[in-house]
């Protein structure tokens, strides 16, 4: 691959047809091909036909040949190398195999997993109009005697862990690739692992420049704080994990466990994978080139992601195989970082308690809306499976499918209902505009004999309830079509709106977070409860 300086780029191609044995002889039959120099040959690139040109044939027992091209660096082929674990190729003109009627295709095919991102800088280069870069006149020599040595390799004693583990460890230092037995998963944990580790034991008491993570599908993990130079990969790592975990299990050959069985023993090999980060720490210390080594070995070892910041779009590749993934929300990347600092610097959190509307409550304040959902979800598999049965039996997922659906289009419109009544009961107008809904109920009772049949009612009873709210609730009422609440729902909201006055800033950032949420917007503010 080479830019000629125009936005084109040269390339040049190996293709390569091995020929069949001759069942009687057990020997290779010879191939016959004739390309012309100078004439056009279609080669399929990715699905894309292209026009090649013969530039040599290279003796070997397969026949192999090099043709050349020249393509836009802006064109179709170039622009998705980045996401492609490999480049395929083929030539359309069939190969003759003599004395036989069979036919053979010339292909070819480059793996860019080892140099995707030279590739990429190089087409930038490339698009920009640039030549060459290698065309560049060398400039002086440098004396050798000058130049820094390398830096000798490292030579880690890992002897105080558990050999299958040592092995393992060992592994990841060196770059070693997996081995075809271990799990897709397998670099997930060993990468959550470490950074959850290094937090627990290191990180706040660590001088290392750290951002902060909160609310992963990582069921032991909430907050988290991570290398400034990690913070990307650990927020796509963690939030790519649960979807994917789910893909590799329904490609798997057979599974003799539950999704969830498999998702809970995942869980607790990370566990184990952190106490042995901790063994590590404890030899090796929280900072120097071992500690660093390793960080820098669980990032290379993690699959290549392709991603954009604000898609649900995620491209996760191995060396064989991978995988597309649509996430339930889109990477926000620098919304992550100004919620895991608000998280980090919220220190009154006496203002919430732990119950399920105390804590979807801090979570709006906040703006981590993505925790709302996470609570949301844990409430739901609760409900859905109350005796902690099998969770993928017909009845579960149909609760489950049902109450997700339900939560998803209420839009914890009863939390927040229960908020507006609460506020104006409490804490009155603050200044805004209200207005009035009426509630009219009817009761009566229902009476059976012995064997349950109906045989009357009593006379009704009618009811008018009045709720006054701050207008600006008013669609979010309007939604949840009731002005009553459970007692437990008002002591709960009422218990949060106590602990606020009207000239509170915690007061006007719930509020307007919580309009912001149930319209499905970003949050209008993400700030730490620092006080009320």
């Amino acid at each position: 691959m080479r830019c000629r300086g125009n936005g084109v780029v040269d390339l040049s191609m190996i293709l390569r047809a091995v020929p069949p044995t001759n069942v009687n002889t057990g020997k290779l039959m010879p191939l016959s091909m004739y390309m012309k120099p100078g004439e056009d040959y279609d080669l399929v690139i990715n699905g894309k036909v292209f026009p090649v040109q013969w530039a040599e044939t290279i003796p070997n027992y397969a026949l192999l040949v090099r043709v050349v091209a020249s393509m836009s660096a802006s064109g179709e082929v170039l622009s998705s190398l980045r996401g492609n674990t490999a480049l395929s190729y083929y030539l359309k003109q069939p190969v003759e195999v003599i004395g036989s009627n069979e036919v053979r295709v010339l292909r070819g095919r480059v793996d860019l997993i080892s140099f995707r991102d030279d590739v990429g800088l190089l087409l930038e280069h490339c698009r920009a109009g640039n030549p060459n870069p290698m065309d560049q006149e060398m400039g002086p020599a440098t004396n050798i005697t000058d130049s820094p040595m390398p830096a000798a390799p490292i030579e880690v004693n890992l002897d105080f862990l558990p050999v299958n583990e040592r092995h393992e460890f060992t592994r990841i230092l060196k770059g070693e690739p997996r081995s075809m037995e271990a799990s897709l998963r397998q670099p997930f944990l060993n990468f959550f692992a470490f950074h959850i580790a290094f937090w627990e034991e290191c990180g706040p008491d660590s001088d290392a420049p750290m951002d902060y993570y909160f609310t992963t599908p990582l069921s032991q993990l909430r907050l988290v704080g991570i290398y400034k130079d990690d913070y990307a990969a650990f927020v796509v790592a963690a939030s790519a994990f649960q979807p994917l975990s789910r893909l590799i299990y329904d490609r798997e050959f057979s599974n003799d466990f539950s999704f969830s069985v498999v998702t809970d023993r995942f869980d607790q090999l990370m566990l184990k994978k952190k106490e042995m980060w901790f063994r590590i720490i404890e030899n090796y210390g929280c900072s120097g080139r071992i500690q660093n080594t390793f960080r820098k070995a669980v990032n290379n070892d993690l699959p290549y992601f392709e991603y954009k910041d604000g898609s649900r779009r995620v491209l996760v590749e191995y060396e064989r195989t991978s995988f597309e993934l649509n996430l339930p929300q889109p990477l926000k990347l620098e919304m992550s970082r100004q919620i895991g600092a608000a998280e980090i610097a919220s220190v009154n959190d006496a203002i919430f308690n732990n119950s399920y509307p105390s804590q979807v409550l801090r979570s709006i304040a906040i703006g981590n809306f993505a925790q709302v959902g996470r609570l949301e979800a844990d409430l739901t598999e609760v409900a859905s499976n109350p005796f902690a049965g099998n969770p993928n039996n017909a009845m579960s997922k149909f609760l489950s499918s049902a109450m997700a659906v339900d939560t998803a289009m209420r839009r914890q419109s009863n939390i927040i209902t229960a908020y507006a009544i609460a506020r104006m009961h409490i804490l009155g107008k603050c200044g805004d505009d209200t207005l009035t809904y009426q509630q009219d109920r009817i009761y009566w009772t229902d009476y059976t004999n012995g064997l349950g049949q109906y045989v009357g009612s009593s006379a009704p009873t009618y009811q008018t309830d009045y709720a006054e709210i701050p207008l600006k609730f008013n669609d979010v009422v309007k939604s949840q079509n009731s002005i009553t609440a459970s007692d437990f729902l008002s002591r709960e909201v009422g218990a949060v709106v106590s602990k606020l006055s009207c000239r509170s800033r915690l007061r006007r950032q719930l509020e307007d977070n919580m309009i912001a949420y149930f319209k499905g917007r970003d949050p209008a503010h993400i700030a730490p409860i620092s006080g009320n």
